[in-house]
């Protein structure tokens, strides 16, 4: 029999009903526990050993941007997978990442591989410094089991941190970067896997008026690289810049989509709750703050900060800036009183 449009529509969208009601944050965590032991059996065992630390090993906050030359990491390399393995790798990737996110996520790890080509051949017996070899899997307590575990995927300009526990994830403290943001030379010219937060962030700030910016505008100079790296969570404090409710409605709308760009980097349920949450915040005083000026040519950085988010981003000089200006981004969400899952995990614990 065939279907009238609106019957046919109706269909269409219990199915797409259905499909995000799968996406809850327990079938989400299920699935990604599954990944992550379907991962450890196709390591075997001297590399399933390898990838294994106790829940509460330094490790697990031990993470950088910075390349493997300068921050050595533990764990099981992309490099030392095989096929089989780096797969089963991706699939544990995807169990927890959006489209958007796995594919943004890839991006930066490829992007390592044409940062590392454009140095050239290396002399005899140099190890590379960059490349999407040089990213490392850990897993953090027993996946196996039904207690808290985690997952972190580190490597230069990525850092994924995801904490599981009784069906619950937690998915901060995440950077993402790139250099170069634009690829300008060469068959990837044009690509561009971190424009969109870049571009938002660049939008609000001239959507400000005169008035606005005095309030925003923290400081004419960049400071160089975002406040609140690794390790440095502790540098987060009083809340600067031009407060939510200065905003009109369409700036309000830009926060808005900076903050998608982040938090929708995760599956289903777990960006529903990160937008819930910083609506939340937007409740309670979130602040917009600004950093150099706004020539796209020159270093800068923003800051969103509210009672449970912080995001920043700051722009500058890399691979090709003679040809864009600044090309090099390091971004950052932390989830504040709840990085690594730390108030998740003390729930679980009672």
């Amino acid at each position: 029999m065939r279907l009238s449009p609106l019957l046919l529509l109706l269909a269409l969208l219990a199915g797409w009903s259905q499909a995000s009601q799968s996406l809850t944050a327990s079938a989400i965590e299920a699935d990604a526990r599954r990944a992550a032991v379907a991962w450890l059996d196709a390591l075997g065992p001297q590399l399933a050993k390898q990838a294994v630390f106790p829940m509460d090993h330094a490790e697990r906050r031990a993470w950088s941007n910075l390349p493997h030359s300068m921050f050595a990491r533990q764990g099981v390399a992309f490099g030392e997978m095989d096929d089989a393995q780096r797969r089963a790798a991706h699939q544990l990737l995807r169990s927890v990442l959006s489209s958007a996110g796995y594919l943004r996520a890839t991006g930066i790890m490829r992007g390592d591989d044409i940062l590392m080509a454009s140095y050239g051949a290396l002399p005899e017996g140099r190890t590379p410094q960059y490349g999407h070899d040089f990213y490392w899997i850990g897993l953090f307590g027993d996946p196996r089991g039904e207690g808290a575990w985690g997952l972190q995927l580190d490597g230069h300009h990525l850092a994924l941190n995801v904490t599981a526990a009784r069906g619950q994830l937690r998915v901060t403290p995440t950077f993402l970067g790139a250099n170069p943001v634009e690829v300008v030379h060469g068959p990837y010219a044009g690509w561009n896997v971190m424009s969109e937060p870049d571009e938002l962030a660049l939008k609000l700030y001239h959507s400000l008026t005169d008035e606005q910016k005095a309030v925003a505008v923290v400081a004419k100079e960049s400071p160089g690289d975002i406040l609140a790296g690794p390790g440095k969570a502790d540098l987060i404090g009083a809340r600067q810049g031009i407060a939510v409710d200065q905003l009109d409605g369409d700036q309000r709308q830009l926060l808005e989509q900076i903050v998608r760009e982040f938090v929708d980097t995760y599956r289903g349920e777990l960006a529903i709750q990160g937008m819930h949450e910083f609506r939340k915040d937007l409740e309670e005083g979130v602040h917009f703050a600004w950093f150099g000026g706004g020539d796209p040519a020159q270093s800068y950085a923003f800051r969103i900060h509210g009672k449970r988010n912080w995001i920043e981003l700051a722009q500058m000089n890399g691979m090709d800036s003679r040809e864009l200006g600044v090309n090099h981004i390091h971004a950052i969400w932390r989830r504040l009183g709840d990085d690594y899952g730390v108030g998740l995990l003390a729930a679980a614990a009672k």
